[in-house]
């Protein structure tokens, strides 16, 4: 009992935040654009749709920009500002909130515990990354491309909480089925490209087994030429061989005899010399011979040091290839930008709703 007590208190001393409480902005309306994203005219016509909606189905979905995430990250700053607000109705729990940071470039559906049935973690990374992203990513100004986005989000988040649990339920069977079916047809489509490729092998072997019926005679005189022309080749080889070997005796005599010549004609040499002249001979004989060594064992010490330093450099350029291939950039949440305004004077206001860190996000 004692260990969990201790674990219990470690664990939510693990989950302090390391930075200060955000502050957040007031909940004026539907639509709280405290980044100045959205113009006036699509904010009006925004909240106006939110608050029908709201009013048809008692669903609240806030649409919320921020200048930054003060630090958090995307999906803890959207749930703690989805409780702050108490968004949703309580004990209902049918919330939902649409965030673009624009210092982050972030975008985040948060999703209470009442509505999660009808917009999964799926749905929403759905909206944002097949619906929302793709408008953002075109080459236009974000006074454009932001607010359009926001408001596609907004209607795509009303069109799947407007399901009823009946209606969710049979789109859901409906596009299983559609699913099922679609996994069909490509099975059939498999099976038909496998049976067109058997029935191919199978002529393209009975061709093959006809032609080499019709060829065997063939074959077997083109076996008995490529026989023979091996056969005149192995004996030009040994000719080549065989006169080869006669050459290099022949060189080797010669060899041998230009050195016994040498060797007369030095014997002959040292005898006419007088025996200083004969001392200075050999000493120089000697001197050639050692400069000779000399230079040779340098000449083998440059070749293994420039061996040595090309070993050295390839280990080099090994090492450092391994170092950068350790490096890697990784980014998981959503994406884009501007500044902050908010207006605290509106009696629009959250129903007690809780959310349980349900809902997606996404980037670009």
């Amino acid at each position: 009992m004692l260990k969990r007590i201790v674990a219990g208190v470690i664990l939510s001393l693990m989950s302090v935040p390391a930075h200060a409480d955000p502050k957040f902005p007031d909940l004026t309306g539907p639509v709280v654009d405290t980044a100045q994203e959205i113009p006036d005219d699509l904010e009006a016509t925004l909240s106006s749709e939110l608050l029908e909606f709201q009013k048809r189905t008692g669903h609240q979905v806030v649409v919320v920009t921020v200048p930054d995430l003060q630090g958090y990250e995307v999906a803890d700053f959207t749930q703690r500002l989805a409780r702050h607000w108490k968004i949703g109705r309580k004990g209902v729990n049918d919330g939902v909130v649409l965030l673009q940071s624009a210092k982050e470039r972030k975008l985040r559906i948060e999703v209470g515990y009442g509505l999660e049935y009808a917009l999964t973690d799926g749905d929403g990374w759905s909206i944002i990354n097949e619906t929302m992203v793709p408008i953002l990513k075109q080459d236009k100004p974000k006074t454009e491309t932001i607010p359009q986005a926001l408001m596609l989000g907004a209607r795509a988040i009303m069109t799947k909480v407007s399901l009823t649990p009946e209606d969710l339920a049979e789109l859901r069977r409906k596009e299983q089925l559609a699913q099922k079916q679609a996994h069909e047809q490509f099975m059939r489509g498999i099976t038909n490209f496998f049976s067109f490729i058997l029935i191919l092998v199978g002529i393209a072997g009975v061709s093959l087994a006809i032609y080499m019926f019709a060829t065997r005679k063939k074959r077997a005189a083109l076996k008995a030429e490529r026989l023979l022309r091996e056969q005149q080749a192995r004996e030009r080889q040994q000719e080549q061989d065989r006169l080869q070997r006669a050459l290099d005796a022949q060189r080797e005599l010669q060899r041998r005899k230009r050195a016994a010549q040498a060797q007369r004609s030095r014997a002959e040499m040292l005898a006419a010399m007088t025996p200083a002249q004969r001392v200075v001979y050999l000493n120089n004989e000697r001197q050639t011979a050692r400069r000779i060594q000399q230079a040779q064992a340098e000449a083998d010490a440059r070749r293994a040091r420039l061996v040595r330093e090309e070993e050295e450099r390839r280990q080099r350029d090994a090492a450092v290839a391994t170092a950068y291939s350790g490096f890697s950039s990784t980014d998981s949440s959503s994406s884009w930008g501007s500044s902050s305004s908010s207006d605290s004077g509106s009696s629009y206001s959250g129903g007690g709703g809780d959310f349980g860190g349900g809902g997606a996000s996404g980037d670009y």
